[in-house]
């Protein structure tokens, strides 16, 4: 098993960061109820085409070298839709490995892990959008990493790993918890919580404290990683942190962190 998370690990370090770039199609238009999305299709030429209540519509065309565009939603909200691209054939067979966004008078934004994309779907009422992805071949496929993001800005929300359905049960995934301050104890939210195996390597899990500064970062493998906690206007912190197989949680207590020095002070 060892071996196995030592696979893993090369993977999740060569997948990451996470891409989430914008393509510049935006219409301009207010989202309201005449620019309210009606209908969606992929055509027999990999285009899609955007309906909209106001009978006007849109089309995205097909990459060049692309090799196809499958799994199309419709967020219920009628503001959001989305497909899988499906990358040029590598050895015998193509696999989606970019999520693609449209929201209405927004550019499309493209997602994805550099792991093949399994499942996705439209969340806490069309506000995010959470996708699951794996290796294609070997252990990695034991695993399935998933991440939500912000629907309005991209932005990577949660990141964690869980086993697949055809996974061995022999290795007990740990979640980390406890509380972010501030100054005088003040809770800070919105903080960004990372876990890695090193510091020089892209994080395999990923929160944001809530309101009241806590979190909990789940799907954390045994072994000793780095903990690290960056929020606007305070000095990025760094932690040791030691889980294991046999506890299915560890408290990281109340992590303070230290504020930026004012500029020419």
């Amino acid at each position: 098993m060892r071996g196995t998370f030592a696979v893993l690990l090369a993977v999740l370090i060569s997948a990451f960061p996470a891409k989430s770039n914008s393509t510049q199609l935006n219409d301009g238009a207010p989202f309201d109820a005449q620019t309210r999305i009606a209908g969606a299709e992929i055509t027999k030429d990999g285009t899609v085409q955007i309906r909209f209540n106001n009978e006007r519509s849109i089309q995205v065309p097909a990459e060049k070298g692309q090799a196809g565009r499958e799994h199309l939603q419709i967020a219920a909200c009628g503001c959001s839709v989305g497909w899988l691209e499906v990358d040029v054939p590598v050895g015998s067979y193509s696999v989606p490995t970019t999520l693609t966004v449209y929201t209405v008078g927004k550019p499309l934004r493209h997602l994805g892990d550099g792991l093949v994309l399994l499942e996705w779907d439209f969340i806490d009422d069309d506000k995010h959008i959470q996708f699951s992805s794996s290796q294609a071949h070997g252990p990695g496929t034991d695993w399935l990493s998933l991440e939500v993001h912000d629907i309005e800005t991209g932005r990577l929300l949660k990141r964690w790993l869980e086993r697949s359905a055809s996974a061995a049960n022999d290795v007990d995934l740990t979640v980390i918890t406890g509380r972010v301050t501030g100054d005088g104890g003040v809770a800070l939210p919105d903080t960004v919580l990372s876990i890695r195996a090193d510091p020089g390597a892209e994080p395999f899990a990923l929160t944001i404290s809530d309101a009241g500064g806590h979190f909990a970062l789940q799907g954390i493998w045994p072994g000793q990683h780095e903990l690290r906690f960056e929020h606007p206007g305070f000095k990025t912190r760094s932690v040791k942190i030691t889980t294991t197989s046999s506890v299915e949680s560890v408290d990281a207590g109340v992590v303070t962190l230290e504020r930026q020095p004012t500029p020419g002070k």
